[in-house]
Parts: structure tokens; C-alpha cells; sequence
């Protein structure tokens, strides 16, 4: 008896670390402990990088611009239909990568920016690497030592970094999006690339189009005037509550 309870004992305790990790979700990698509120009672992290080419990964860097996709089209990130019908129903992303990721609504993406607690102090305009983009700040922010970052920033020239630098900045948490520009459906040439960033949200406005994420040198806003054929970035987040 005492061997079978010494044999039972065993075979848990070698199943535990299974059972622990069947239990849990996957944490997203790369992404860090920050989070960033959507809404007053959710937060996400956010990948730690657009989504690439393929649309089933993400760009090593966070300056990468990644790819460029038509709206809704994770069951096909290929998708180069000029065709609005093509785009009729919203397939996320992150549906089709490992984890829980998934599109901010175009509600959220304006909750980050303009109505989250210290929204105004927490986003600005800046340049990572020699790119263009957006720097997004988590709820709980710490600046590292000996750094500065001038908040609600309209231009490119203040806010710079080196690829060094902004390795301390991400570690704080930080995000950035590249100002990648975008591309129209049916051509593979893009428009306004390191001159202006739009990202896909989930949210559907209208048959043609679409709520996104738009920002350039003297602008920041969300609006929903982006047609669903036009081939934008994503960037997908991670909710932890």
C-alpha cells in the first residue's frame, strides 16, 4: 500500500508541471508586463511588432512597417481584391496565430489615445531608428534614467531615438508604430510610406468602410473613413483582464 501511494505521489508530481501549464494561457512573447487600458475595464499588451508579410507572424523590430492587408482578412492576408464584396466579413488576424490575439475596435484605439487616465501625457509623434511613428505609453509609465520624451508630440524631430535607445524605451514598455503608410488594393506600390500610419481596426462603419487608426507628422486621431479594400497595417494586442 505504502508503495502504491509512493507511485501515485510520483506520477502527479511529474504530471504537475503539465497540468499547470494546460491550465494557463500562453503568454504573449516579447510584449512585456505593461499593459495599456481599451476601455475602463480592459487592458491588453500589444505585440512587438506589426503583424508581417505572411499575416501569421510578426515583424522582428517594432520600426519594421510589416505588411499591408484589406480589411478583415485573416482567413486571407493575401486578399488584393480592388472588389468591396471581398471584404464584407471581418476575419481577425489573430485568429490565425497561436495565442489570444486579436484587433482593437476602433472604440479602443480612442480610448488609448484620448480617454484613458493621463491619455494626453502618454502618446506622441516621434522618430525610432530613422522611422516615422507613434510611441505609445503603457498605463504605468517610468522613463528611463537620463532619457526625455515630450508628450502629445506633432512632429517627427523631437521624440528621437537610436535602435539602441529605444531598446530602454521598450523595455519600459513602450510601443511603436511605424508610419508605414498604406496601399491600395490591386497595387503593390505604397502611398505616403514614412509620411503617415493607418492601422485596421475591427470596427465596421459602412458597407465600403471602416474604422482605423490614422496618424502623420501635424495629426492623431481615429476616424472611420477607410475603405475596407484599402491594404493598411495591423497590430494586434493580447487582453489580460
Amino acid at each position: 500500500m505504502k508503495k502504491t501511494t509512493q507511485s501515485t505521489s510520483l506520477l502527479l508530481a511529474m504530471m504537475l508541471p503539465f497540468l499547470l501549464f494546460a491550465g494557463c494561457e500562453k503568454e504573449p512573447q516579447g510584449t512585456g508586463s505593461v499593459k495599456f487600458s481599451v476601455s475602463k475595464n480592459r487592458q491588453v499588451r500589444f505585440a512587438h511588432g506589426n503583424l508581417a508579410e505572411d499575416g501569421r507572424s510578426f515583424t522582428a523590430h517594432q520600426w519594421e512597417y510589416g505588411g499591408y492587408f484589406g480589411w478583415g482578412t485573416g482567413d486571407n492576408p493575401g486578399n488584393n481584391s480592388q472588389n468591396d464584396n471581398s471584404y464584407s466579413t471581418f476575419h481577425d488576424w489573430g485568429d490565425y496565430i497561436e495565442g489570444n490575439w486579436r484587433t482593437l475596435s476602433k472604440e479602443e484605439w480612442q480610448y488609448i489615445i484620448h480617454e484613458r487616465t493621463d491619455a494626453g501625457n502618454k502618446y506622441g509623434n516621434a522618430t525610432v531608428n530613422d522611422i516615422h511613428g507613434l510611441i505609445l505609453l503603457p498605463d504605468t509609465w517610468e522613463l528611463p534614467t537620463g532619457y526625455s520624451f515630450i508628450p502629445g508630440s506633432h512632429s517627427w524631430s523631437e521624440n528621437v531615438y537610436t535602435s539602441s535607445q529605444w531598446q530602454e524605451m521598450e523595455k519600459k514598455g513602450a510601443v511603436f508604430l511605424p508610419a508605414s503608410g498604406y496601399r491600395n488594393a490591386g497595387y503593390s506600390d505604397c502611398r505616403y510610406k514614412g509620411e503617415s500610419g493607418v492601422y485596421h481596426s475591427s470596427t465596421p462603419t459602412s458597407p465600403e468602410w471602416a474604422g482605423c487608426l490614422g496618424f502623420a507628422e501635424n495629426y492623431c486621431e481615429t476616424f472611420g473613413t477607410g475603405k475596407r479594400t484599402g491594404q493598411c497595417s495591423v497590430r494586434l494586442a493580447w487582453d489580460v483582464n
